[in-house]
Formats: C-alpha cells, structure tokens, sequence
C-alpha cells in the first residue's frame, strides 16, 4: 500500500459527523475513484474459548463477544506498520464518537500475533490510541487467534494478509454486521444504530456496497 493511499485512509476515517449523521460537511457527495465498503449482515458460530486481556485477566470469548453488552471488534497486531494502525486509528476516533453519543458498547481488539503480543505489548499499543475503559485488547494462544479469524471468515493464511474489517454485534441472537474496507469511524456508529434499531432477528442477510462518503 502507497504512503498516499495510507494518508487518503487515514483522512477518510478521521472525518467528524455532520449534523445528519453523516462523516463530514460534504457527506452526500463521492470523491472520484473513492474506495468505500462493503457491509454484509452475518450469523457466526464462535469458538469456546479463553483469551487474556492487557492487564493478565483471563477473559472467556463467548461470554465477551456475545453477552448483553454490544460489542464493535477488530483483529489487529502491535507490530503491524499497514493496514493496523490505521483499523486502531479509525477503532479510536469511532470510540471517542460512541462516548459522546453516550453509547455503551465495549470495544474489542484481538491480535493476530499473539506469540509476540503479550499483554504487555498490548498495553503499550493501547496507550498510543488512548484507548479507555471500554476498549479491550486480548491476546491467547496462536490456534486460538487462528480459530476465531477462521469464524468470522478473516484468516488470509498470515497476519501480513488480514483485511480490513470491523464487525458489531448489538445484542444476543443478532446476527453480526460486518465492514470490510476502507471505513469511516462515523460509519461505525451509523451501523451501529441501523442495527440496534432493528427488531431483533429480523435483519435479512446480504451484501451491500457502500461507497465512503466524504
């Protein structure tokens, strides 16, 4: 990936809510050539297993990421120089959008390199997004990281190769909202509300291209 195409992201996703709701001043219109993303509406079926979070705890997976509490998630590792600085980027600026639109939902980053991410290291990355309470870092074993990227259908065969995806889940039964692609932090939160607003179970699945809007 170009040093420019990382700035153009990193812009992208960086971009404030407008009064409507939507990323920026300009947000009806589309840029030539701009990348978007695209979101699909999925069931998983999640491993039962136990991760640690940055400060040692042992954390058991399901009860995280499918409890009552909504969840926005992300695999990412702290060595990364492409494409996981700007997911964190992006994952920090939505956080800061999430708690002043006084929405309670826990945020989740799960390496992808856990044989050098130890809790440690996790803590360390965490301190450079200036992530709070709510944002979560968890590490494991590497058959673990492998087998929850394999249920959520993120595994590329190494870590240099994961796409860029975030996925929320707004509450038990629910199926997931996967975005995948160049995402805007204000994109997160409109999906976010779509789908809390949504009856529970009655989202269809499918697959949308949506375009990034600036």
């Amino acid at each position: 990936m170009s040093l420019k195409s990382l700035v153009q992201i990193v812009l992208l996703a960086a971009l404030p809510l407008s009064s409507s709701g939507a990323p920026g001043a300009a947000a009806t219109q589309k840029s030539p050539g701009a990348a978007g993303y695209e979101l699909t509406r999925q069931r998983y079926s999640l491993p039962d297993m136990t991760f640690v979070d940055f400060d040692g705890k042992r954390v058991r997976l399901r009860e995280l990421l499918e409890g009552e509490k909504p969840v926005v998630l992300n695999f990412v590792y702290a060595s990364c120089t492409t494409i996981c600085p700007i997911l964190s980027a992006t994952f920090a600026k939505a956080y800061q959008l999430f708690a002043a639109a006084g929405e309670a939902v826990r945020f989740v980053s799960v390496s992808i390199d856990p044989e050098q991410d130890t809790p440690e290291q996790l803590k360390k990355y965490a301190a450079k997004f200036k992530a709070g309470e709510n944002w979560t870092f968890l590490t494991g074993e590497v058959q673990a990281a492998e087998a929850l990227q394999r249920a959520f259908g993120t595994f590329r065969g190494n870590k240099a190769n994961h796409p860029s995806v975030i996925l929320i889940h707004t509450r038990p039964g629910d199926e997931w909202v996967r975005l995948e692609g160049v995402i805007p932090a204000a994109a997160v939160l409109e999906q976010y509300r779509q789908a809390r607003g949504s009856a529970s179970g009655t989202a269809r699945p499918g697959t949308e291209a949506v375009p990034a809007s600036h």
